[in-house]
């Protein structure tokens, strides 16, 4: 009985929509992280989907709305473990990169 605590109390802190609103702040860099394998329209739409509920919906306190929050950690790792496979970074990613290193503000530096 005493071994299931550890996981009741995570549990709890995950299940507790309250809670939610400054969990987000953990989750950044997994977010951030699935920038570079996104290629395709439908894994951005997923992606743009999940960040919208993690990141841009306010928090509630009624049920249907509350659990938003705990859906979308649920479609980042079902997006990382479809995208695992994936080798090398996207086309958008490594454009955005090659544009960057021809910004003149950062040749300067």
């Amino acid at each position: 009985m005493l071994n299931a605590v550890p996981p009741l109390f995570i549990l709890l802190t995950l299940s507790a929509p309250v809670v939610w609103e400054h969990h987000g702040v953990f989750l950044t860099l997994s977010f951030l992280l699935m920038l570079k394998r996104l290629e395709t329209a439908h894994e951005w739409l997923w992606f743009g989907f999940a960040y919208l509920l993690e990141f841009l919906l306010p928090t509630f306190d009624f049920f249907p709305w509350s659990f938003g929050r705990l859906v979308a950690p649920m479609l980042i790792l079902w997006q990382m473990w479809r995208l695992a496979r994936r080798k090398g970074d996207s086309a958008v990613f490594k454009n955005l990169n090659s544009w960057f290193v021809r910004l003149p503000v950062l040749n300067g530096l």
